[in-house]
């Protein structure tokens, strides 16, 4: 076996592979001797059909697979032995139909795989201290009095109303429909409950005329401010291995709405709403919900900072990519794509692509590692984030909170996805250490401002 690579570009190769007959027909023969102790042919003895028989049945398909496995294996070898470092995976130039081979004709063969070699990535930049701004977003005491209000309500007497007005809480039973609204016999049904507050602003006014007892057509994922994932778990009660409902269209009958009396401003709301902090005053109750809210918008700005260190980043550090082998890939990987979408989706692909290479860099040369205790605060924050949007600021048991995260990361697509998060928490706190961060004051409707204008080039990226 002779195999060897053949640059084709700046970031382009082939790898090219010569194998004589001699270095896989033995193992062809193995596979087939193999199969012929184990499979089961009528008018023969299990294990006794005929080496020659099962050659004439299943000798090419053997002898697609073994090949393949042969030439796959010198592969991968080849490109770790040799350390050779590349991006996405080989794609075969050649075919097996392309070789001419058969079971009853063996012969010498030459076989190549295409491959995108990955761009050196130079992060002197970093070494320049670039300034950036972080933003101090001033709390207003509006603000301050609109959460106290919110929580007030929250730990408030309940009320049950015959209707439903902003920040009650809605208790309905959903039965899945057709389009045309008629009830699907046998269809998914649940019991659940939402605020208000999750119904898109457009659809407000069907759901204030609604009276208990009364029904109407609702598509759960057009009506509700909620992510797919959302309503999958906290509104249509799904279960991990639970397929959604094949219809998005329900009758949504309301049985019952909440409604909370602001709590009095005296001891018992204290403890309730504060029980770690233990206020004595509305004063020092103020100055805790002040303390949340800037911590709230100090999490929004450092957000705004990572997007733009990863914005300029992605500009100063310019690294070319194989794009004509990417973009073959592409299409490669995702068979039904036009070369339009290829065009199309290509940048922002090439973007996180990009940022991916700088983040592995960077964990390469600081020795960065990322363990399991790192992996579980990413998914201990995702969990309290989307407890957090559905439901609101409430005291969550921690045991609750840990049990719903470990379980999501039984998920291994779940699980790389708060890997993920764990690089680029260790790489973005490397880089900040890197660069010069100024501080600025600044209010809530000009921070929004920036992020708006920030939001289409940088949000897709991170």
């Amino acid at each position: 076996m002779e195999i060897y690579l053949e640059k084709t570009g700046e970031l382009e190769a082939k790898i090219n592979i010569s194998l004589k007959k001699e270095d896989y027909s033995q193992r062809i023969k193995s596979a087939i001797n193999k199969l012929a102790r184990e499979v089961a042919l009528k008018g023969f003895r299990p294990g006794m059909a005929p080496v020659a028989h099962i050659k004439k049945l299943y000798g090419n398909a053997v002898l697609a697979e073994e090949l393949f496995k042969t030439l796959d294996g010198a592969l991968t070898d080849y490109l770790k032995q040799n350390n050779i470092k590349h991006l996405a995976q080989p794609m075969p130039v050649t075919t097996f139909s392309d070789l001419n081979v058969s079971i009853d004709n063996l012969k010498d063969i030459f076989f190549s795989y295409e491959i995108g070699l990955q761009p050196y990535v130079d992060l002197s930049f970093l070494n320049s201290e670039p300034t950036f701004t972080k933003y101090k977003i001033r709390v207003e005491e509006k603000f301050v009095d609109e959460e106290l209000e919110k929580i007030r309500k929250q730990y408030g007497e309940i009320e049950y109303p015959d209707s439903a007005e902003k920040n009650d809480i809605l208790f309905v039973k959903l039965e899945e429909t057709d389009e045309a609204g008629n009830l699907i016999e046998q269809g998914y049904s649940t019991k659940t409950y939402f605020l208000f507050d999750r119904i898109k602003p457009e659809y407000h006014h069907l759901f204030e005329q609604l009276k208990v007892g009364q029904s109407i057509d609702i598509n759960v994922y057009e009506y509700l401010s909620a992510t797919t994932e959302e309503v999958h778990r906290f509104v249509l009660n799904l279960k991990d291995d639970q397929q959604a409902p094949i219809h998005p269209t329900f009758k949504l009958t309301l049985e019952k709405v909440t409604r909370r009396k602001p709590a009095e401003m005296n001891e018992v709301f204290f403890k309730a709403a504060f029980p770690d902090q233990n206020p004595q005053n509305e004063e020092e109750v103020r100055s805790i919900i002040k303390s949340d809210i800037e911590a709230y918008f100090d999490g929004k700005s450092e957000a705004l900072l990572e997007y733009q260190i990863l914005n300029i980043l992605l500009q100063r550090i310019d690294m070319a990519l194989p794009d004509n082998f990417l973009k073959k890939w592409m299409k490669y990987d995702n068979k039904d794509f036009t070369d339009e979408q290829i065009e199309a989706n290509y940048p922002e692909f090439a973007k996180k692509l990009r940022w991916d290479l700088i983040n592995h860099q960077i964990l390469k040369e600081q020795n960065l590692e990322v363990n399991r205790e790192d992996i579980f605060k990413q998914a201990y924050l995702d969990t309290v984030r989307l407890i957090t949007n559905y439901y609101g600021k409430v005291n969550f048991p921690q045991e609750t909170i840990f049990k719903l995260a470990d379980e999501k990361l039984t998920d291994k697509d779940y699980a790389m996805k708060m890997y993920d998060r764990a690089v680029k928490e260790k790489v973005m706190q490397y880089i900040k250490s890197k660069v010069k961060i100024e501080e600025s004051q600044i209010s809530l409707d000009e921070f929004n401002q920036l992020v708006d204008k920030e939001n289409e080039s940088l949000v897709e990226v991170y």
